[in-house]
This record gives structure tokens, sequence and C-alpha cells, in this order.
């Protein structure tokens, strides 16, 4: 009996010890992963017309009517003004990171993937033959950085724009750079992403993308979450309905979402955003 209740003791032992270890073990590799998210948020650069700033999904709620289906804020596209969509200075905007440790088996590596989310309180659309098109409400825009876990350096970015449908891969080498930071241009009124400034060709040159330089640069206040089945996410990220209203008086936007965010492998070409955008 005392035999018996000895080897009771020393498993409990070693497994307190196994849990312990493990414990410390995600700790220095979530530690390793929130110093990787800082080191390589990126840089972005407004266009110097751009109205719209980014603002906290906090201020965002604010704003709206919120029941379990949809979040709708009470103003519409007349009233927004600097009062609403603004979030104080510029850099007090925060940008949100997921982030997930994954394998890239053509190369071979384990890889950090980072979702670096924005939110936008409004997105005035596109001008076309004197209208305006793809006005909305709640605009969540997203980069992607790949980390080469290895060297622990960026191996590639996916630019996203309007949703990963439109965005395109760029490897580190052909990124522009502030020390460890990548920069990414955001188009005027529509809020895409890209790796550098110029003229964006998009669905028949109807609903192009402009970057620019000159304007403001958002160097964002960092916060991480963790998806919605993550006992440590942020009550926004577990909400299901839609957010924000267009014009089609109906949900425009879900909660951004690793799952739903992870970009494919092979980015859209510019024959395609220009003449496919359907597909």
């Amino acid at each position: 009996m005392l035999e018996y209740n000895s080897k009771i003791i020393l498993n409990n032992i070693i497994y307190r010890y196994i849990i312990d270890f493990m414990d410390r073990i995600n700790d220095k590799t979530d530690q390793i992963i929130n110093n990787l998210i800082s080191l390589y948020t990126p840089i972005f650069f407004l266009h110097p017309k751009e109205p719209f700033r980014p603002i906290s999904v906090g201020d965002y709620m604010k704003t709206c009517i919120i029941t379990p289906t949809q979040m709708k804020s009470e103003f519409n596209e007349v009233d927004w003004d600097k009062s609403v969509y603004d979030y104080g200075p510029l850099n007090n905007a925060p940008i949100y990171a997921f982030a997930e440790l994954g394998f890239d088996e053509d190369a071979d590596i384990e890889v950090l993937r980072i979702f670096y989310v924005m939110c936008y309180g409004y997105n005035i659309g596109k001008k076309i033959f004197g209208k305006w098109f793809g006005m909305h409400q709640c605009d969540f825009e997203n980069v992607q950085v790949v980390i080469n876990m290895e060297t622990q350096q960026i191996s590639k970015v996916f630019f996203s724009a309007h949703g990963s449908a439109d965005g395109y891969w760029k490897n580190a080498s052909k990124i522009q750079f502030s020390g460890t930071h990548p920069h990414v241009y955001v188009a005027l009124n529509s809020h895409g992403c890209y790796h550098k400034p110029g003229n964006w060709y998009r669905i028949y040159f109807l609903a192009n993308d402009y970057t620019k330089s000159g304007g403001e640069e958002w160097h964002p206040k960092l916060i991480r979450v963790y998806p919605r089945d993550d006992p440590r996410a942020s009550d926004w990220v577990k909400y299901r309905g839609w957010w924000g209203w267009g014009p089609d008086n109906e949900g425009h936007v879900k909660t951004p979402d690793p799952v739903k965010l992870k970009a494919r492998e092979k980015g859209t070409t510019w024959f395609r955003r220009l003449f496919c955008p359907c597909t």
C-alpha cells in the first residue's frame, strides 16, 4: 500500500513538472511572438486627400446600435464629421494583430503569420460617372506578414486590397522598410493596401485605387488580439453579427477572423483585378 501511494505521489510530481515545463515553453513562445508582432508592425502612408482616419473598434462601437445580428452606426455618410471618425492624433489609432504559428510545406520551415487588422469608421467608395458607389460604414482592412521562424525575418507580405480577393504577395526584397517596419500605402477613399505609391487599375478602369506619398504617416499603437475560440479573446472578436451598413441597407462585413483572413498562396494578378473582378 505504501509503495502504491509512493507511485501516485511520484506520478503527480512528474505530471506537475511536465505541466510547468510546458507552461514555461508556451510563455516563452508567446513572448517571442509578441516581440515579432511589435518588431514588424507596418507603417501606413495615407493619401494626402484621405478624409477618413483609422479609429479604434471601441470608438466605432460607441456610435452604434448593437443587436445580436447587426452593429449599425447611428451616423450616415451625411452626418459623419471629424468628431465621429477621428480618434485623436492619428498615431493613437490602434492596429489589431492576430498571430498563428504554422508550417510552410514548400519552404519546409515553421512560419509565423501575423494578421494586422485596421478599422476605418467609413469608406467613401468610388465615384463612377458622377455617382458614388461602394459607400459603407466600418471598413476592416488587413496586411499579412509571414515570418521565417528559423531566421525570425520577414519572408513576404500580403497586401490586401478590399479583402483577399484583390490582394497580392510581395517578397521582402521588393518592399520598402523603415528599419524593420514594412511600408504600406493606403488608397484614397477605399483604404486598399499596396506596397508603393501609384495608380492601381481595377474593374475595367472604373474603380481604380490611388496611393500617393506626402500624406500622413500612421505609426499605429499595437494591440494583440486572439481568435474567438481562445479564452483570451476580446468581446468584440466574439461578435457574430454584421458590422456597418452599406447603401443597400444591409450589413457590410463580419468580424475579422484568422481563418477567413488567411490569404491564398497566389495573389491576384493585375489582369484579373482589371478584367475578371467577379472571379
